[in-house]
């Protein structure tokens, strides 16, 4: 019966990440810097997995952790795109963070999950964008990989539940201390939540053990986060990350948009939390769900909190701490729905068809899947920033002229790419980055801030589409066609007249 119903939820989850792609396979929801720096790295593994150091249009992409990437450029082979290999992993990655964040909720206690589960899911689109829970790393913003990172914690934090009272406990602190290493080499910030779950759960173990083995426990709990401590800090990516994270850049963030107000999430979080220890304790045997719960919050905020005294120190910025409103948010959401599911599941069980109907596999399987579905649709976003088609159509297009006639002009001098029709500016800069290999330093205030593209002789070539007004001028400087692409000599556009800063300004 079990591995039915397991069956059964697997299915169900492929089959509305199936529907998500169907609806959104050409829709992406941002049109952020970050996606162009995203997209350069998994272009760049793309073309050679062992990638050339300081690559001067990647910068603090040459040294960020991989994992997401790597499969990014994996789900783009067959599509024949890297750009669609992206874009798939973060959808996927959005289905399965839901789907393990719901079967987190039906190892609950008799027959709450399915209920929860339901209310979680209208609560998410009740909620839509008030407060920015997961899926909106890539909506707006686009943090790529730490969406996939914490699509991955949630389902690691299902194993586990699982696997608790099933095995010895030392073997689910091994499967996290692994865990965590694979968690690392995609993004810090979800490796640390996961390390601060493995604190959490010794520091139970610590508290709950009998006073003859306290101290035993207590030494085997330091060596095991002493080793936990040294797989995030000695991996790679914790130099990587904490560069970065010093850098303030913005983020939208809706409610929890001021520090302040992230702060007190976190309290808010921490209160919340009191309750499910209080029901582990009464039955730890049968409430796991509530432990790791439980430990997770703390995790979160506690470290929201010790980044904002950080901040406060200057140790930290503002962007280091609203990289945490995304699981701060969710969190509240989550514990809502279970305080609404415990009344709905309560009421309900006063009719007594309803313990007929609700202990079957089906009806399980049947809300799991309706959950889910209405869960992923509340975070994704209906809107259409980018037609994610159209920018695989350019993709091609440019790879073949780089790999054509124009590459030995394209390795002398950087490329711009500019004004493909249709296409967002932040897709022309992606492109220059990525397909040309240019130097972001060159073209990042051009595409950020509408200026100058400076002397156009600085170029070897400028790759546009037809008709576009701001090369009208040049348009006896063509070398070449190809597609629906233009590809012009830069110095002959500069000796043409080029485009000022004024035309740069009245064509935006």
């Amino acid at each position: 019966m079990q591995k039915t119903r397991l069956f059964g939820y697997v299915l169900v989850t492929l089959l509305v990440g199936a529907g998500l792609l169907a609806f959104n396979a050409g829709v992406v929801w941002s049109t952020s810097v970050d996606l162009a720096h995203h997209y350069a790295l998994v272009f760049r593994l793309a073309e050679n997995w062992h990638m050339t150091a300081n690559d001067p249009s990647l910068m603090e992409m040459n040294f960020y952790p991989r994992g997401s990437h790597i499969a990014a450029v994996l789900a783009g082979m067959p599509l024949g795109s890297p750009f669609l290999g992206m874009h798939m992993v973060a959808l996927g990655s959005l289905v399965l963070l839901w789907a393990s964040c719901l079967a987190i909720l039906y190892a609950a206690p008799g027959r709450k999950g399915p209920l929860t589960a339901l209310v979680l899911a209208l609560l998410l689109v009740v909620n839509h964008g008030a407060l920015r829970v997961h899926g909106a790393e890539i909506s707006g913003a686009y943090h790529f990989a730490q969406l996939v990172a914490q699509a991955l914690v949630f389902a690691l934090l299902a194993v586990a539940i699982r696997l608790d009272g099933r095995t010895r406990r030392i073997w689910v602190y091994a499967f996290l201390l692994l865990a965590n290493v694979v968690v690392a080499s995609v993004h810090l910030l979800p490796a640390l939540e996961l390390l601060g779950v493995l604190a959490g759960l010794l520091l139970l173990d610590a508290v709950a053990a009998p006073a003859a083995l306290r101290l035993r426990t207590v030494l085997a709990g330091v060596v095991l986060l002493a080793i936990g401590i040294a797989t995030v800090v000695l991996h790679p990516s914790f130099a990587a990350m904490r560069a970065i994270s010093a850098h303030n850049g913005g983020m939208s963030l809706g409610l929890l948009g001021p520090v302040w107000s992230l702060g007190l999430a976190s309290l808010i979080v921490l209160a919340t939390v009191v309750p499910l220890l209080r029901a582990w304790q009464r039955d730890r045997a049968g409430n796991a769900m509530h432990k790791y719960l439980a430990v997770y919050g703390m995790a979160i905020a506690g470290l929201c909190l010790l980044q904002i005294v950080l901040r406060y120190f200057s140790l930290g910025s503002d962007y280091a701490v609203k990289k945490y409103a995304y699981a701060l948010a969710s969190f509240l959401v989550i514990r809502l729905a279970m305080w609404l599911g415990a009344k709905a599941s309560a009421r309900a069980e006063r009719w007594q068809g309803f313990a007929r109907f609700s202990s079957g596999s089906a009806f399980g399987v049947a809300v799991f899947g309706l959950a889910l579905a209405i869960a992923v649709l509340g975070c994704a976003r209906m809107r259409h920033d980018v037609d994610a088609y159209k920018v695989a159509s350019f993709e091609r297009q440019l790879v073949d002229l780089r790999a054509g006639a124009a590459r030995p002009v394209m390795q002398g001098k950087p490329t711009l790419v500019a004004e493909l029709n249709g296409m967002h500016v932040v897709i022309n800069y992606m492109f220059s980055l990525a397909v040309m290999h240019t130097p972001r330093e060159i073209v990042l205030p051009y595409f950020t801030t509408g200026m100058d593209p400076g002397p156009l002789s600085q170029y070897g070539l400028i790759v546009t589409s037809p008709g576009q007004p701001r090369f009208a001028a040049a348009q006896a400087c063509i070398s070449s066609r190809t597609g629906t692409l233009l590809v012009l000599d830069g110095a002959c556009a500069e000796q043409a007249g080029g485009v000022g800063a004024k035309a740069t300004a009245a064509a935006r």
